[in-house]
């Protein structure tokens, strides 16, 4: 059978995709002598480059299929997300085919035009951002493939080869040129595009950052361009595949990207986290980031306001533990005055956490951070195994308390598990995460986390090489 560009040839790869879990993450599928997709050898046999050079691949005869069934848009998104290796090897892994099934299905019927794409009347003038909700291409998307076509032919003109800083000055060149459709499409609209090219700017300098961070986990990222976003993304959110999601606050992903950056660096000067360092990478998290409404997110720590948040404990027994360790943490760390309480019934409450001063929450956050210092210095003769699991626990009952806590007005979550939660691990020699779900961080016990932790640091594995797993 030869492989068409039909919607029957791809429905293959769909039934195929959808009856496998990725598991470890090292399935792989290649095309059997039938022409059908098939499961092939984990890990594929290592590309001979010049043996390869004029055969056809799983690679290309999957693209044809995805370029049929979208109208070419999600080629587009299928060059940016696939590993260059793969466009030679004997196969594809099957997270990568399940990506561009995702793309093809997202997009399917759906034609760019030419020109920017046309907004209805109902968005003229008003901010344009991004549905993570909706199943079919709303505004935010025709706009951002437009953005990444653009993107592709900047990159098709650069030489061979071309590094990070032609490219570089390949998407200023179109930030400059985007500003003088103003007139034409209207400020919100301009806006987007250039919030979505300067987010493959961050991208682009994110992915150099990894690569030369020092650590050799991020270098053995096998395409930190591509994946460096999930770092920074709740997984459920990250596996749809696209780094704009959280742009419906605007320069959300940018900031992270700095924000991790700038942790990096402070890791390897050997600084320890404090109040004041918690602080300014709640800074950096926040810096130049929007609200929906466009108003700025606050930078410092909550000043005599209140906050309140959502726990979802669970129903049962383990619910009521779940209850039982939110109680004593609070107790622990605040036994003569009250930082909050639970509010409501059942297992999904809300927590207020009451006003406090800037200089109350800056010590607070001296006193959480600091008691995990003293813990991990009670550990320095404990043996390796045994000091790990110890270790995991201190930081999980760090972080949960921080959280716990809700220092900030906002931005708790993106500061605590994406940021604090990698220094801590870094510091300890151990591998970063990438989370799942960081809200459980407000609802789980000790034990939950720390196996929640391990879970997440095998997400983070699976970005690695072959080799470095």
């Amino acid at each position: 059978m030869t492989l068409t560009a039909d919607a029957s040839a791809l429905s293959y790869w769909y039934t195929l995709a959808r009856a496998c879990d990725e598991g470890d993450g090292a399935k792989h599928i290649g095309i059997g002598a039938n022409g059908l997709p098939c499961l092939a050898p984990s890990p594929p046999p290592r590309v001979d480059k010049h043996a390869n050079a004029g055969a056809v691949t799983p690679y290309q005869q999957f693209l044809t299929l995805i370029t049929g069934a979208s109208h070419g848009v999600a080629r587009l998104m299928l060059e940016r997300d696939i590993d260059p290796e793969e466009k030679l090897a004997p196969s594809l892994r099957l997270s990568t085919v399940k990506t561009c099934l995702q793309h093809a299905g997202f997009w399917e019927g759906h034609r760019l035009p030419d020109d920017w794409p046309a907004l209805p009347d109902s968005l003229q003038g008003a901010r344009v951002l991004p549905d993570r909700e909706s199943n079919l291409p709303q505004a935010f998307d025709q706009i951002q493939a437009a953005v990444q076509k653009r993107i592709s032919e900047a990159y098709a003109r650069l030489p061979a080869g071309a590094g990070t800083p032609a490219k570089l000055a390949a998407i200023m060149q179109l930030l400059c040129d985007a500003s003088a459709l103003r007139e034409r499409l209207g400020k919100e609209y301009v806006d987007a595009i250039r919030n979505l090219l300067s987010l493959e700017a961050a991208q682009l300098r994110f992915a150099s950052a990894l690569r030369d961070s020092g650590f050799p986990c991020f270098a053995q990222m096998r395409n930190p361009l591509r994946d460096g976003y999930r770092l920074l993304m709740d997984g459920d959110d990250a596996d749809f595949c696209n780094p704009a999601l959280y742009e419906d606050e605007r320069g959300y992903m940018a900031a992270m990207m700095t924000a991790f950056t700038n942790m990096l660096g402070v890791v390897r000067e050997n600084r320890r986290l404090d109040g004041a360092l918690f602080e300014q990478y709640h800074r950096w998290a926040v810096e130049g980031v929007k609200h929906d409404n466009g108003t700025d997110l606050p930078r410092n720590y909550r000043d005599n306001a209140w906050v309140t948040y959502g726990a979802d404990f669970g129903d049962g027994d383990l619910g009521v533990n779940r209850k039982l360790e939110w109680f004593e943490r609070r107790e622990k760390y605040s036994p003569r005055q009250l930082w909050s309480e639970l509010k409501g019934a059942g297992g999904h409450m809300r927590v207020h956490a009451f006003p406090r001063s800037e200089e109350q929450c800056r010590a607070k956050a001296d006193q959480i951070i600091n008691a995990h210092y003293e813990r991990m210095a009670l550990l320095q003769d404990t043996p390796g195994h045994e000091r790990e699991a110890l270790v995991l626990a201190s930081i999980a009952e760090c972080c949960q308390t921080l959280e716990q806590h809700h220092l900030f007005p906002d931005g708790n979550i993106r500061t605590i598990a994406f940021l604090v939660l990698n220094h801590m691990l870094l510091e300890e020699n151990m591998l970063p995460v990438t989370p799942h779900d960081p809200n459980r961080l407000d609802d789980r016990t000790g034990a939950e986390m720390v196996e929640l932790i391990r879970q997440w640091q095998n997400r983070f594995k699976a970005l690695q090489a072959t080799d470095a797993q």
